[in-house]
């Protein structure tokens, strides 16, 4: 079995690591609200427990350490500021009229589009599945991830009076649960189309001319 301390064999994750730790400190210095805040880390607090628990048994590549890391440094930002005060998101929203701040949107996507290829390799390498079904389940996955992260959302911000709006963010959407599942659905699929795409592209130059 691995070794956490194999880590520093492999310099690129040693980079993404030390890169998102280094912006989690800057972030959690004087958030916008330290109680939504802490609620928010509580999510990435729990997927490091398990990237480290299940080091020894399962590694994922660097490419999905990335993407994992990229998704948790979106989501930094959305804790450090409270999700409907992200400046990126008043950006959009006075560019392109948009009704509300859609930062939320942004990072739901992200959640699709960066966890469905660490998920697939998962399914990859430690399972024997048809090629066909590895675009599918990471789908699925996530879909059913991202409900239920609603409906602990909802239920967690109901026990902490005063942190509902800005915990569930909904903005005055009353279909706001519904539109942040469809964003990480479409990043989902999105994800899969282009490893379906860079597959056959791969695949294609394998068989030459």
């Amino acid at each position: 079995m691995a070794r956490l301390s194999d880590v520093g064999k492999r310099p690129r994750l040693v980079i993404i690591v030390g890169v998102y730790l280094a912006l989690w400190i800057v972030l959690s210095l004087h958030p916008v609200d330290r109680a939504d805040w802490a609620m928010e880390n509580v999510l990435v607090w729990l997927i490091w427990a398990v990237l480290v628990a299940g080091w020894r048994w399962f590694q994922f590549s660097d490419l999905s350490y990335f993407l994992i890391f990229g998704f948790l440094t979106l989501h930094e930002f959305g804790a450090h500021y409270t999700y409907d005060k992200v400046p990126l998101g008043y950006w959009l929203k006075d560019t392109f009229h948009f009704a509300r701040n859609d930062y939320d949107r942004i990072v739901h996507f992200s959640f699709g589009f960066c966890w469905a290829y660490p998920v697939r390799e998962f399914f990859l390498k430690s399972g024997r599945i048809p090629k066909a079904w590895s675009y599918y389940l990471p789908v699925s996955a996530v879909l059913a991830w991202s409900a239920v992260y609603e409906i602990i959302e909802a239920y967690t911000a109901q026990w902490f009076p005063g942190q509902e709006e800005q915990f569930v963010g909904m903005q005055g959407d009353i279909f706001d649960s519904q539109r942040d599942m469809t964003c990480a659905l479409m990043g989902a699929v999105l994800c899969m189309v282009l490893v379906f795409l860079a597959q056959k592209r791969a695949e294609h130059e394998d068989s030459g001319p």
